[in-house]
Order: structure tokens, then sequence, then C-alpha cells
């Protein structure tokens, strides 16, 4: 059942209610369908859209008098809403666009998608046409730069909002579902992360930290693991290819345990960094799984930003640090600061089922360890040779170029002589 409101003012919404009404029925059942199919059905919280609000605008004008063109908006609000925090899977959620390609006609629909509510709303850059109670399929003229001269010209342009907003509702079905997997994916992550809180919380007693830096590592901590974890899940908007979400897979285990020891390595959002953090910012896409429900390997990549290395120096840095890096990791650095890494788990089934049953120190978990503590390592060796090192490489290199001055104009002046 879905819970109907109208706020619109002086107009005839009785059609554009109707239809937000019949698409959000409709999702509703494509969505129940989908659902069906997946391991994590009875783990996910209710992902129904159960209200709906219609908040047009109409010929509205500001105090100052500035004019703005109308539109519809339907507001879909989820059954269950998930617990918002600035920090956690909320927060995450609401900076992660997993919303299909939306073909932009002229007029595309306008999505705002968070954890608990997704807004649609279309316009045409035209007043007047809400109040008509139906929607406009028509041709304007607008004013536009194409071709980039600076210069305005006028062209037609075709406009049909009924198109754009079933283009809308279908953005909101694809949002859907990554929720109601997103919901269900949390579980290793925030027990790792409870474990590390009764970690830390354990030596305020002692006095080895006190409660301050306590609450600030812990802060980091899920600022910067949950949107590491949200990245790395499944592609739900596609149906076949490496990182599409296989029936079979239930998401969580490898994406979660990836996130949490990462971190580990990644400069703190707050408070004060006691230890050096080659890592300042990560960027996870979707895994991909290949193999079938008895087997399975799995494929992680990620983007991270790194400090440490020298623009000025690179050039000879970088053979440096990639024959370091790459004998033991999948490493690719874009930029001196910009680099990919890729994770291959073998026998990914065993090990996701290992972590789901509590065991925190897997093959899986040592790698991630490895690479975070190589990366640590390289950066802190490569910052010691730079500040020891290059001076000493730079005042050689002048030399060598006196010496080589010297010759030269020796050598010139004994051919003038003779």
């Amino acid at each position: 059942m879905i819970t109907v409101k109208d706020k619109s003012k002086d107009v005839p919404s009785e059609v554009y209610i109707k239809f937000g009404l019949e698409q959000t029925d409709l999702i509703n059942v494509k969505f129940d369908s989908w659902l069906a199919q997946q391991t994590f059905a009875r783990k996910c919280i209710d992902s129904h859209y159960s209200n709906l609000v219609f908040d047009p605008q109409s010929e509205y004008c500001t105090f100052e008098g500035e004019k703005y063109p109308d539109k519809l908006e339907w507001q879909l609000s989820f059954a269950e809403e998930i617990k918002t925090n600035e920090d956690d899977l909320s927060a995450a959620l609401l900076h992660e666009k997993r919303l299909p390609s939306i073909i932009t006609f002229n007029s595309a629909p306008n999505i705002f998608d968070t954890a608990n509510y997704v807004h649609v709303s279309v316009s045409n850059g035209e007043r007047g046409w809400v109040k008509e109670g139906k929607f406009p399929v028509n041709v304007h003229i607008i004013e536009s730069d194409e071709n980039g001269t600076g210069h305005l010209e006028k062209r037609p342009v075709h406009t049909d909002i009924q198109r754009d907003a079933l283009t809308g509702f279908n953005a909101a079905y694809e949002w859907q579902k990554f929720r109601a997997m997103a919901s269900a994916s949390p579980d290793v992550l925030q027990n790792e992360i409870s474990n590390k809180w009764n970690e830390l919380h354990g030596k305020i007693n002692t006095g080895k930290i006190n409660g301050h830096e306590v609450h600030d590592r812990m802060r980091s901590c899920m600022k910067t693991a949950y949107p590491i974890l949200v990245g790395l899940l499944p592609d739900t908007r596609l149906e076949n290819g490496p990182s599409s979400l296989k029936q079979f897979y239930f998401p969580g285990a490898l994406e979660g345990t990836l996130a949490f020891e990462l971190e580990d390595f990644v400069y703190q959002t707050f408070g004060f960094n006691p230890e050096l953090k080659p890592i300042y910012n990560v960027k996870g896409n979707p895994i991909e799984i290949t193999g079938n429900s008895k087997k399975y390997e799995a494929l992680m990549k990620l983007g991270l930003n790194v400090f440490g290395f020298n623009v000025n120096d690179w050039e000879k840095l970088k053979p440096i640090i990639e024959r370091k890096l790459s004998k033991d990791y999948n490493v690719e650095f874009k930029s001196p600061n910009e680099m990919e890494v890729i994770f291959q788990v073998e026998n990914a089934q065993k090990i996701a089922e290992a972590i789901r049953e509590g065991d925190l120190d897997t093959s899986f978990h040592k790698s991630i360890r490895n690479f975070g503590n190589a990366l640590t390592n390289t950066t802190s060796l490569i910052k010691s040779w730079g500040e020891i090192a290059m001076p000493n490489l730079e005042r050689r290199y002048e030399r060598l170029i006196d010496l080589a001055r010297v010759k030269f104009f020796q050598g010139l002046e004994k051919r003038i002589i003779d």
C-alpha cells in the first residue's frame, strides 16, 4: 500500500498523481521479482517504495522577481529507513551514483537519490504548463551555445515530459535494487569496526589513549571504510558481465574485509595521525566475480591517491617504486600520486565463507596487510632516500656538468690556438 500526499496548490494534480502512483506500483512489482532471485533477499531491509509525495512548481516567482520554469516532482520514500549517520552506510550511499545512463532528450529528468528516499523531477524550461493538468509534448525555442563560440543561438527543441518522467522512475528502480543490496552487505565491516572500537576502548583505562583520540580514530575509520565498501559492491544495473551481480553471490564479506583492512593505511580524517599513512583517498570499483556457486574468483580494483612521491623527481623514482611493488602486487601508476591496485582472490567462495564464520586472518586479510605495509615502507624509503640521496645526486650531476663544461672550453681553446 502506497501512501500519497499532494502538496500542490491550485494545480489540477489528478493526472500527475495517477501517473506517479502507477509507476511506483510497477517498479515495486519489478523489484519483488528481482529480489526473489537474490541470495540476500531475507537479509536486506524493506526497500519497497511506500510513500509518494507530489510537489509541483507552477509559475513560481521569487520576491526579487526572478521567474522559474514549471516542474513536476515525485518524492518516493522507502518502507524501512536505513539509520542515518554522517559517517556510516547512509552517508556512503549519498555519494555513490549507481543510476543508469540517462539519455538526454533535451530535458532529461533530474534524480536526487539518498539512502532513504528518491526525488524524480522533470521540466522543459517553460512556464504555465503544469496548471493545464497534462503532460506536454511540444516544440519550443531555446537559446544555447552549441558550438562553444560564446554566442547564444535560437533553436527549436522537442520535449516530452511524460517520456522523461518514465526515464526518471526507471532510475528510481535501479537505485531501489542497489539500495537493497547495500543494506544487506555491511555486517562483516560492522563487526570489524565493533571489534576495533572495543579494542581501543579497552586501552583508555591503561592510559595509552584517551577518549577523544578513540572517537576521532573510529569516526575516521567509518568515514573511510563505508564508501570503499559501497564502491566495491557489484553493479546491479548490469544483467551480464564480470561486475554484474551474480545470483549465487552474497556481497559484503570480501568487500567489507578489503575496506576495513585497507582503511588502516589511509590518512586519518579526524584527529592526530601518530603514524605515517601512505594513502589519502580510495575509490572502489564494482567487484568482478567469475565462476559459479561452487567455485568462483574475485577481482577487486581500487584507485588510490598516495603521499610521498615528489613530482619533480618522478621520472627517477617511478622505476624504483614500480619494481619494488610490482614484484608481489598488481599495481599501475597513473601519475606520481595516483595508482591502481588489483586484488585477485582465488577460491573466493571459501574465503568469503571463512570470513562470515569469523576468521579474521585469512590469506586475503594477509595480502591486504602485506600490500599496505609494502606501500608504507616504499613511501617511507623513497622519502628518506630523497632527503639524503637526491641532494648528493644533484651535486654530483652539477659537478659532472661543470667538468664537461671545462673540458669543452679547454678543447675549444686548444682548437683556436692550433
